[in-house]
């Protein structure tokens, strides 16, 4: 019986190989990337992942929280890098968010779903109510407050401009109410910061507005809606638009109870508002210059009047470093003005390889010149900078160790592939393609070339002496028949 196998026709093979490399390449890149990236982090000598964050101790002190995964610890230091004692829930301040003005309304992602125009809120009188501010998600739109009870799901009722109703409210009865307020998840309007999941019973504690009082940004106007009463009221009037306000949040285990109040932060324009809890003006903070109408502003108030504020600062030569953000703090004496200005730098909990050992590992992971070479073009996409005008021109110099290495490597493959097919009794043209195919693509391609097919066996030729494969009639060689196989005694003929 004479052994043969089907031959597919040549670009079907290459195809098959093609997509064996592929899938290879794909493996191989994850597998270096993420045994590369484990034994450099774990090299000796490599800093562990540290975590920082910026908090204020009680008495207005702004610290810098730091938080190492291999120790497992937090410690603390002042913006100088002394140590500082640990502080916590209990003796640090809690942050107000205030957002800015979103620069192009064209741009803002108005288009939402349902369940991200609403803002959930709570009437700690009556625990079993929850109210919800439904915007309609245009630019310059409106709300509405609709209460439920969660217990039985019977309707409330309504609230808009003109106080409560049973029935829906009429457009133009509805709260005006920009939608990047509306939409965004910082904003505080309520000392209780709820979700739309929200199901448990709120306990607050002395020193807080309560949750029932609800602060709504409308335009120039600050609106407060009293869940409990049910009544609207204006209690603020800005000279423009007011861009954010800040309720501090109360947290059962915050700051002690006898904790002197906390303002009410109102953000319009240049200034930033402090409200005292019958909402009268008590302190004004010009933002300065250099912090932009949209860049957000975290503010904490300490017992003694002194404030900080931050707030991030863009990346110097406006390529953002992957291992930090930096900010700016602002020390703000009781009058409004600024005591000092502290830029500093907090870690994100990456660890930054050595350029030269990323490059590395990218190189390792494109173990194929076509690869390496397509990434050329790439380069001159990114952002260049005054001193770099050709970005590609210089990633490409620096590949070329790494380029030549690949191609020897690749031109060693391609003659163990050309003396393969030439052994199997591939044709010129075949022994041609494989050779260019796997040269080009380097050591995926060597692995579909191997893998796209069941080789067959290979057996020496009687008169040449040349091993053929026995996929075929003859040898390959001098074109002798092969014998046909012996007799078993078991074979049955037609």
């Amino acid at each position: 019986m004479i052994m043969s196998t089907h031959k597919n026709a040549l670009p079907r093979q290459l195809l098959t190989a093609a997509i064996l490399a592929v899938g290879f390449g794909t493996v191989w890149c994850v597998l270096v990337a993420w045994l590369g990236t484990s034994i450099i982090s774990a090299w000796p000598g490599k800093p562990s992942p540290r975590y920082e964050s910026l908090v204020v101790a009680a008495d207005g002190t702004p610290l810098i929280q730091s938080f190492s995964t291999e120790l497992s610890r937090v410690t603390h230091r002042d913006l100088n890098g002394d140590d500082y004692p640990t502080v916590d829930d209990t003796n640090e301040l809690r942050a107000v968010y205030l957002n800015g003005e979103h620069g192009n309304l064209a741009q803002f992602p108005f288009d939402q779903g349902w369940e991200k125009r609403i803002k959930v809120f709570t009437d700690e009188k009556d625990l079993d109510a929850v109210w919800y501010f439904v915007h309609d998600g245009r630019a310059d739109g409106s709300g509405y407050f609709v209460g439920y009870n969660r217990i039985s799901n019977e309707p409330i009722g309504y609230i808009g401009l003109s106080g409560f109703r049973r029935q829906p409210i009429a457009s133009e009865e509805q709260i005006p109410v920009r939608a990047e307020q509306a939409l965004s998840y910082n904003t505080s309007w309520s000392s209780a910061q709820l979700s739309i999941n929200w199901g448990r019973g709120y306990q607050g504690h002395h020193g807080d507005k309560p949750p029932r009082l609800v602060h709504v940004p409308s335009g120039n106007s600050l609106r407060v809606v009293d869940l409990a009463s049910r009544k609207i009221e204006t209690v603020f009037e800005s000279p423009e638009p007011i861009m954010s306000v800040g309720v501090p949040s109360s947290v059962a285990n915050s700051i002690r109870n006898d904790a002197k109040e906390r303002p009410i932060l109102v953000r319009a324009g240049t200034k930033i508002y402090k409200l005292d809890q019958d909402y009268k003006v008590v302190g004004t903070f010009n933002v300065p210059a250099e912090i932009d109408r949209d860049t957000p502003v975290t503010w904490y108030e300490s017992h003694s009047g002194k404030s900080i504020a931050e707030y991030s600062l863009a990346e110097k030569g406006g390529k953002p470093v992957s291992n930090v953000r930096r900010q700016a703090v602002y020390t703000i004496a009781s009058d409004g003005t600024i005591r000092n200005t502290t830029e500093i730098a907090l870690q994100n909990g990456a660890v930054l390889e050595k350029d030269e050992e990323q490059f590395l590992l990218f190189t390792l992971a494109l173990p194929s010149p076509a690869a390496l070479l397509a990434c050329v073009p790439l380069t001159a996409l990114e952002d260049r900078s005054p001193r770099e005008a050709t970005p590609s021109g210089a990633f490409l110099k620096r590949l070329l160790p790494s380029l030549a290495a690949s191609l020897a490597i690749s031109l060693i493959l391609a003659t163990v592939a050309w003396r393969r097919t030439r052994v199997f009794g591939l044709s010129l043209r075949d022994q041609i393609a494989w050779m260019i195919f796997v040269l080009l693509l380097g050591v995926p391609a060597f692995v579909g070339f191997l893998l796209h097919r069941r080789w067959p066996v290979r057996e020496v030729c009687p008169v040449c002496h040349v091993r053929c494969a026995r996929d075929r009639e003859g040898c390959s060689k001098c074109g002798t028949p092969f014998a046909a196989p012996a007799l078993k005694g078991t074979e049955i003929f037609a």
